[in-house]
């Protein structure tokens, strides 16, 4: 497992990489950093068992993962969650307005 946790954290940062001049790039490797990655991880190995293997599958990966994370940002405010992996929720350090704006960049 910890080989597609290491792969799918590289694509994660190259993702966010692109946007290291925005105000989104800081508030997004907060909103990233932790978790098991369980959702891009199934849906590569189940693209690998039937023998997909494109270079685009890294891509779905860390864009299931994004999705993720923006679910949680939301989830967070709606069930007004404090703590979330042992640190802050997105929207107690960031604010409301930003979160919502962060979790809507994501969606888009």
């Amino acid at each position: 497992m910890k080989h597609y946790v290491d792969k799918i954290d590289g694509g994660l940062a190259r993702e966010l990489e692109m946007y290291s001049g925005s105000r989104f790039h800081d508030p997004l490797v907060y909103a990233t950093e932790g978790g098991k990655r369980i959702r891009p991880i199934i849906l590569m190995m189940s693209a690998e068992t039937v023998g997909y293997t494109d270079d685009h599958l890294l891509d779905a990966a860390v864009a299931v993962e994004l999705l993720h994370t923006e679910s949680m940002i939301h989830d967070d405010i709606i069930d007004e969650e404090t703590s979330r992996r042992g640190k802050m929720t997105f929207h107690v350090r960031y604010g409301y307005s930003s979160s919502l704006l962060t979790a809507d960049f994501v969606f888009a």
